[in-house]
């Protein structure tokens, strides 16, 4: 009878891909992860950009003095770069009750059962913002009501730029 060594550190082992072990379950395009592959570290949301970065141009802004205070303007298409990332990105708030973040979080994700990435922002007041990753996601929630949480009406609008709690 063998007797393993005794050398205070683990036998070797192949290495093997943690995704060939426990494959992720893929599920209408959004994929479902179990305890070890979350352990192994593969990320959940694979549809998630990463951070854009936006670069301020000579062009883009424009410098002076209004009232002796510095005043800084930014031209239209500078605008619209910085506004682009919150144009799939809907105002939502639950008309006369008041509901935790993770409830609002699990009912929208059941009601409008996005095909692409659903981000979920708590403003505070109860108003939250609703950013999608695809576009049919994002017009099926705001064309598609009216929404009905708990007997309350779900208020849903695009976000604009002037848009104020």
């Amino acid at each position: 009878m063998a007797t393993p060594e005794l050398s205070g550190r683990p036998p070797d082992t192949p290495m093997t891909n943690a995704a060939e072990q426990s494959p992720a379950i893929l599920n209408s395009g959004t994929q479902t992860l179990n305890f070890k592959a979350a352990l192994a570290g593969i990320n959940q949301d694979t549809s998630r950009k990463a951070t854009q970065w936006t670069f301020v141009g000579a062009d883009d802004i424009e410098t002076g003095l209004f009232q002796g205070e510095p005043e800084l303007k930014l031209s239209s298409k500078f605008k619209e770069k910085l506004c682009q990332p919150w144009k799939k990105t809907l105002i939502v708030r639950l008309l006369g009750r008041s509901v935790t973040y993770s409830y609002l979080c699990a009912q929208l994700r059941w009601k409008w059962r996005p095909v692409g990435s659903l981000e979920i922002i708590d403003l505070n007041n109860d108003t939250f913002l609703a950013t999608f990753g695809d576009d049919q996601d994002y017009l099926r929630a705001l064309t598609g009501g009216p929404w009905v949480i708990l007997d309350h009406y779900l208020v849903v609008h695009q976000w604009s730029p002037s848009f104020q709690l």
